[in-house]
């Protein structure tokens, strides 16, 4: 009888921290497929080159790392940056509208 009671608590346990651990899971990336610059469509608009390093200076790795810039490329008036973390080598890249910039 209480081995039964004992395994149902342990199987809700496991149930719950399943919940909560896809939920966070969920919001990371909810949070991370809504950002600025996560595609071209949510491109981050820059008037100065220089912006788009102060951008990638404040950038954090989910895992807290910061990244540094692997490449860079272009297509039309989209920047594509190409980041790579120092702690865990996740990759990203970051898209930057850079029609407002004056050469």
């Amino acid at each position: 009888m209480i081995g039964a009671l004992l395994a149902s608590l342990l199987g809700l346990v496991a149930l719950a921290a399943a919940v909560i651990l896809g939920w966070r899971r969920l919001r990371t990336w909810r949070r991370e497929t809504t950002r600025r610059g996560q595609s071209e469509a949510s491109a981050i608009s820059v008037t100065d080159y220089g912006e788009i390093d102060a951008v990638v200076l404040h950038e954090r790795c989910r895992c807290g790392g910061r990244f540094s810039v692997r490449g860079e490329g272009s297509r039309g008036f989209v920047r594509i940056v190409h980041l790579e973390c120092h702690l865990c080598g996740r990759e990203r890249k970051v898209y930057f509208d850079v029609r407002g910039v004056r050469h």
